[in-house]
């Protein structure tokens, strides 16, 4: 018996020992190293999801450290170390260097790359490849740990962004240009666009192509980016994209993704010619599914019409100014370069008075409203005083030239040029943009249809009253005055069908008559049914005589 015991106690010490041997390795400690050209020294996480190792991109022979999928035929890096800086031949190393930070090391021991983590405390540090693509360096104590991180490759991408990543948002910091594109398909260096967000009013997400924008998102409301409606379908309350609270030390907030699935292979990144795309892995068909791309069409590209133009991508031509707008120049316009916008066609009253609307005489600026649109860019998120609406801090403001009240957002003023503006074919129905125009350019009853709020003056309700009565007066005259001829039409029609004098009257409540007026013995009927109070139809052998409604 004890030998069966011993047999089988060495036995699961001997299956434990190779299934620790052959279990893949995610940390790398001080004193090892990953050698380029032995696979076996990559770092492999523990779910099997994600390598860290040397490669080269497609068409390339330079090497670089990076991070990609494990299980994946098609190598699909997410995080290059030494991007700047690769390495021309196969014998670069990588390791934890004296300082206790993550180093690429050429053949020569030169170092290419470095993690320049300047708050290690550790004698002793070790760096660990996460489930969610993470690479985390801390001391050997507290291994994996986020929140005792020295450095993380989350907190400096390349060019993608992986869920479980936080992108910061601090409007005292500014733009943040998180993700950089790589240069080219081949070429990790840095390219000409950048990815990340505008934390001013309402957030937002930007392409950058160097400074200069190239697309942008549309503003946050707590569930999508406006600018991209689509997304409402991928979004929930669990789902997508979330902002956190901001952080009581420095009000920085973090945008994070939650995906429907956490089995799901998806990723976001800033391709090297500039667009956005969302990714997910079809297992079935072996490769990368695009759910979403932007810019994707002409009107997503940044302030495509120009200042206060409209884009419409089904459109004919895509571009038009909007209501109560002219273009600047109307040639250059009409031949399709629309970059210089279009003006106001009438100043806006304050413009012409004075700094507030309804000072110095004349009827106040007025607003239009308008659905389907891709607000502005530059908004100004702002809180009215209790007894004022977002439209009266518009008007208090000469400046202002529109405002938006959204879900999730609050009040939005414009000052200025309106820029990037772009027409949607469905229909959010919470992006409702009132621009402001000059009292002339707004016609009151139109504008009344069309749900604008706008004070009516005193004269213009006399003028419509006055109108209405007259129009009103006429008719009853004009009634009055021809009732006779009409009775006679009867007696003195020519066709004979109008001439009989046979006349046959059922019960008036089934509103139907027989009548044979003079003439031969065909009839006709007068079938009241069909109107408000009497109407006459009158036939003769299908052939229709007379109809005439009286009310």
């Amino acid at each position: 018996m004890d030998n069966i015991r011993v047999f089988l106690s060495s036995f699961f010490f001997l299956v434990c020992s190779l299934s620790h041997f052959c279990h893949s390795i995610d940390t790398l400690t001080k004193g090892e190293s990953i050698k380029d050209g032995v696979a076996s020294g990559n770092l492999i996480s523990t779910d099997e999801k994600f390598e860290l190792g040397f490669f080269s991109p497609s068409n390339s022979t330079l090497r670089y450290v990076g991070v990609w999928y494990h299980k994946i035929e098609e190598q699909t890096v997410v995080w290059v170390a030494n991007r700047n800086n690769p390495i021309s031949d196969r014998n670069g190393s990588f390791s934890i260097g004296s300082d206790g930070n993550l180093m690429v090391l050429d053949g020569n021991s030169n170092a290419v790359w470095s993690s320049k983590a300047s708050n290690i405390e550790s004698n002793t540090t070790t760096a660990k490849l996460s489930d969610d693509g993470n690479f985390i360096l801390t001391s050997s104590e507290n291994i994996g740990f986020v929140d005792k991180a020295y450095w993380q490759s989350f907190e400096n991408p390349t060019d993608t962004y992986l869920p479980g990543m936080r992108v910061r948002v601090n409007r005292t910091m500014g733009d943040n240009h998180a993700f950089t594109s790589w240069k080219s398909a081949s070429d990790p260096s840095p390219g000409n666009y950048t990815l990340g967000v505008d934390p001013h009013g309402a957030p937002q997400i930007i392409i950058w192509e160097h400074r200069k924008r190239r697309w942008r998102s549309g503003q946050w409301n707590s569930v999508i980016f406006t600018g991209v409606p689509e997304t409402a379908n991928l979004a929930s309350f669990l789902y997508g994209f979330k902002l956190s609270p901001p952080d009581q030390s420095d009000g920085t907030m973090y945008f994070t993704y939650n995906p429907a699935k956490a089995s799901d292979l998806l990723r976001f990144r800033i391709s090297w010619d500039g667009h956005e795309e969302q990714l997910i892995w079809n297992e079935g068909n072996k490769n990368w599914t695009v759910m979403q791309r932007q810019p994707d069409d002409e009107c997503e590209l940044y302030n495509h019409c120009g200042d206060f133009g409209v884009c419409n991508k089904l459109e004919s031509p895509k571009c038009r100014c909007m209501d109560g707008f002219v273009p600047k120049h109307v040639e250059q316009w009409n031949r399709g370069n629309w970059s210089d916008g279009c003006v106001r066609r009438t100043k806006l009253q304050c413009e012409r008075n004075s700094s507030v609307a309804g000072q110095n005489g004349g009827s106040e600026d007025g607003f239009k409203r308008f659905k389907c649109m891709k607000l502005p860019d530059s908004a100004h998120v702002v809180t009215p005083r209790q007894s004022e609406s977002c439209e009266k801090r518009c008007l208090q403001n000469c400046s202002c030239t529109a405002y938006a009240e959204i879900t999730g957002i609050g009040c939005m003023i414009w000052s200025g040029n309106l820029v990037d503006v772009q027409e949607f074919n469905k229909d959010p129905s919470t992006l409702l943009l009132h621009i402001r125009l000059a009292d002339s350019e707004l016609d009151q009853l139109v504008f009344l249809i069309l749900g604008g709020k706008r004070a009516i003056s005193n004269a213009v309700i006399i003028v419509v009253v006055v109108v209405g009565s007259f129009v009103l007066a006429i008719s009853a005259w004009l009634f009055w005055r021809f009732k006779g001829e009409l009775e006679a039409l009867y007696k003195d029609s020519p066709i004979s069908c109008c001439k009989s004098s046979k006349v046959k009257i059922t019960d008036p409540s089934s509103r139907e008559f027989s009548i044979d007026l003079s003439g031969p013995s065909e009839g006709f009927i007068i079938d009241g049914s069909q109107v408000n109070s009497f109407a006459f139809g009158i036939h003769r052998k299908m052939n229709i005589c007379v109809f005439i409604a009286i009310d």
